[in-house]
């Protein structure tokens, strides 16, 4: 299990269904949009885990804050 993060959706590629999280810590992980619940926008403030892979700090488990 990762480590529980928030930050805003800082960029979306719908093209390559990804995007990047800028995290509290001014840090950009990238994300997968493929499997969201819902729905997401620039600027939404989501929560998430981080998890390391081959490429680096992926987001995982990633939801929109009310």
């Amino acid at each position: 299990m990762g480590q529980n993060r928030v930050g805003v959706i800082s960029h979306i590629d719908i093209e390559n269904k990804c995007g990047t999280i800028l995290d509290e810590n001014h840090q950009d992980i990238g994300f997968n949009l493929e499997g969201l619940p819902e729905a997401v926008n620039l600027d939404a403030r989501v929560s998430f885990e981080i998890e390391l892979s081959d490429k680096g700090l992926i987001a995982t488990n990633v939801a929109l804050i009310a």
